[in-house]
């Protein structure tokens, strides 16, 4: 029969969303705890990629034995295990964002804001990749929630990746949500911060195209990001804006005919562009023109 201890540490490790180094699982509880999970066969041995240390991780067979966590062992595990694991989980420039997500995670729970103003806007971009977008925004509105508890302002880089995650989302109060975010990034990101601000305006316009807002979509389009990416020289960014101009046009009520050749004109410019640098991109505007038959000339 298990100890108690071992059940213990078994049933938490369930959790847990990549192999933690067991320096840091040590402060949990006992070191024979720890090895006899190993012993029993209920743990695995890996290498912690973040500081190349001995690292463990729940067996796949073993995870027949353990039983959802409820909301206090979870808010446990994260007051047992969270200041361990960022202690050992530094310098940040070395961390994945993969451990950022496994950090905040813990995080939200105990409302650790430090971690939280360090750690959220990657972690919420890795659930993002590579879990869901539901995941992604319920850990970000989490993480802001949390960080306006303690009156600390949200970074650019939550609400960014927080916004496009309820606008991926999709249900009308989170597109609602994405866009209060969005409007967020704006008024704190400094006038000089042109490319952060540009991103952020592109996020509205495709909310207020979604809506039917075509004029305002358009003239955030043409006004605050096609001439920054110009002046900026970030050609990738250029052409998806052209694209996008192009394909808001031909949304247009009557007259909207009228304004195919413009939005040819553009199709045809991000396809050249994007034929040049070589990118999938060029594939999808081709796919475009010829489902609205229309043609590039030389």
């Amino acid at each position: 029969m298990l100890s108690q201890q071992v059940q213990t540490l078994l049933q938490w490790s369930q959790d847990f969303v990549m192999p933690l180094p067991i320096e840091a699982l040590e402060k949990i509880l006992s070191a024979e705890a720890v090895q006899g999970l190993f012993t029993l066969g209920l743990w695995d041995a890996w290498r912690d990629e973040e500081s190349m240390q001995p690292a463990a991780m729940l067996n796949r067979l073993a995870q027949r034995l353990c039983e959802d966590l409820d909301e206090n062992q979870e808010r446990m595990l994260a007051q047992k295990l969270l200041s361990p694991l960022w202690a050992v989980w530094q310098p940040v420039e070395q961390r994945s964002l993969q451990a950022d997500y496994q950090l905040i995670r813990l995080a939200v729970r105990v409302v650790n804001t430090e971690v939280l103003q360090d750690a959220a806007g990657y972690g919420v971009r890795w659930a993002q990749n590579n879990i869901s977008f539901t995941e992604a925004k319920a850990l970000g509105l989490k993480s802001i929630e949390c960080l306006e508890k303690d009156n600390i302002e949200p970074d650019n880089r939550l609400l960014r990746f927080t916004a496009e995650s309820c606008q991926r989302v999709g249900g009308q109060g989170d597109i609602e949500q994405a866009f209060e975010l969005h409007q967020r990034r704006l008024n704190i990101l400094p006038e000089d911060k042109e490319w952060e601000r540009a991103v952020a305006a592109g996020g509205l316009a495709d909310i207020l195209q979604s809506r039917g807002q075509l004029d305002e979509a358009l003239r955030i389009r043409e006004t605050e990001q096609l001439p920054v990416y110009e002046r900026l020289g970030d050609a990738l960014q250029y052409l998806i804006v052209q694209a996008k101009i192009a394909m808001l046009l031909m949304e247009f009520k009557p007259p909207y005919r009228s304004r195919h050749p413009e939005a040819n004109q553009l199709l045809c410019e991000a396809l050249h562009a994007a034929q040049q640098m070589r990118i999938p991109e060029a594939e999808q505007i081709q796919q475009i023109l010829q489902h609205f038959d229309m043609q590039c000339t030389e």
